[in-house]
């Protein structure tokens, strides 16, 4: 496994540093994880403001106990039960009336939508044309949700930029909460909360 399902603010800070270093994004993922102590059923796992989700896989939380980072271990993604819609709810209920819902709440729908349709079926400019079928490529499709929607070359052309706006934004930071919590709250501005 390569990418939690809870993409902290520490998470991605980690990441985006290696990557910045020159670190290949398979390297950068693994040490983000190891960073933050990512392992077993924690890469199926994110906390949002009003609670907890879990992506159900094949083989439930057993199957997840030996998931370390950067193992080949992928499990494919569980049919059982309504969680993307389930998902979708909290997701709606928790974010609705923030700033940014109406325009990045689409992006995080798309990735649902194309992880319960069958390969062949999956649409024209979909996330992924073969569909989205294990929990790695489920959590690496959010990660490009949130990789779309910052800005990474403000950092490197104008780094006074993150020093300016560093303080005040880093006050709305909930460490243990997804990165998509501030992103709905505070759009692509959130990438000034990661440390510089």
């Amino acid at each position: 496994m390569l990418t939690p399902f809870t993409i902290t603010p520490g998470w991605l800070d980690s990441y985006l540093k290696s990557r910045q270093d020159g670190t290949p994004d398979r390297e950068a993922r693994v040490g983000a994880c190891v960073a933050a102590g990512t392992t077993g059923k924690s890469f199926a796992r994110c906390r949002i403001a009003s609670g907890g989700l879990t992506v159900p896989v094949e083989g439930g939380a057993h199957a997840l106990k030996s998931a370390r980072p950067g193992s080949p271990f992928d499990p494919p993604l569980s049919d059982h039960g309504k969680w993307r819609r389930e998902h979708l709810g909290a997701w709606h209920a928790t974010y609705s009336r923030t700033p940014y819902f109406a325009h990045l709440m689409p992006d995080i729908e798309q990735v649902y939508a194309a992880s319960e349709m069958p390969e062949e079926t999956v649409a024209e400019g979909a996330v992924s044309s073969g569909g989205i079928s294990t929990l790695e490529e489920f959590n690496s499709a959010l990660l490009g949700v949130v990789l779309s929607w910052l800005d990474t070359d403000a950092l490197r052309t104008d780094p006074r930029i993150h020093r300016r706006m560093h303080p005040e934004i880093t006050l709305l930071v909930e460490d243990d909460l997804s990165i998509f919590d501030l992103l709905f709250r505070i759009g692509p501005d959130a990438l000034f909360a990661l440390n510089p």
